[in-house]
């Protein structure tokens, strides 16, 4: 989920600094990355529906281009949200 350069650094600072470990608790990633893989699967259904429907993923008129924006816009706020609380 693009964590690996951040992580990177994290550990590199709190290597140099404190000479230990870099130590995050375990339950602290766990609902952001169920959050992630619902909405994946959300987006995913999506459009291979939309696939079937319209008969490609981009494209179509200009109500379904502005209906997949929103929706997907939407999933991504939502996950946004969510992992932030």
């Amino acid at each position: 989920m693009g964590l690996g350069l951040p992580w990177i650094i994290a550990t590199h600072y709190d290597k140099s600094k404190h000479n230990q470990y870099y130590f995050v608790p375990a339950g602290a990633l766990g609902f952001s990355v169920g959050v992630f893989t619902v909405l994946a699967v959300t987006a995913l259904i999506f459009i291979v529906c939309k696939r079937l429907i319209v008969g490609g993923e981009l494209g179509g008129s200009d109500n379904w281009r502005k209906g997949s924006c929103t929706f997907l816009c939407g999933l991504w706020t939502i996950y946004i949200i969510a992992s932030t609380l």
